[in-house]
């Protein structure tokens, strides 16, 4: 390490022309070092519920949080999965009530399980009232 950068990685006779002055040599014996990874604003938890669960991303705007069209992706998508306790979802829409999707349109849409929709931003989330 120099600073905050990996100077050099390898074998001994790579680390040979490193050893000069106050330059320490770590033997880690077999161990891996990669940078550290530090993140905050991880979105992992949404983006795995992403790849398993109904996506209605779409990239056309005027598609974007229409009910009609959010209510009926979610009574076709429903009954394929009947193993699932809770029903994930991800889609674009409105933050801002009163086009947030209500948890009254989630209830009709799918009556028996509880259902989360997250912003496609991950940043909000609308869900039904049941627990």
């Amino acid at each position: 390490m120099k600073d905050t950068r990996i100077e050099a990685l390898g074998s001994d006779r790579t680390f040979s022309k490193h050893r000069v002055g106050h330059a320490r040599i770590v033997d880690l014996g077999g161990k891996t070092v990669i940078p550290g990874i530090v993140d905050s604003h991880l979105h992992m938890l949404y983006g795995a519920f992403a790849l398993h669960g109904l996506n209605l991303s779409h990239p056309n705007p005027a598609l974007r949080g229409q009910e009609r069209c959010l209510d009926r992706a979610l009574r076709a998508y429903a009954p394929n999965t009947v193993k699932d306790p809770i029903l994930f979802g991800r889609a674009d829409f409105s933050t801002v009530p009163p086009t947030t999707p209500r948890s009254d349109l989630l209830d009709r849409a799918v009556p028996d399980r509880p259902l989360v929709i997250h912003n496609t931003s991950e940043h909000a989330l609308c869900s039904t009232r049941r627990p």
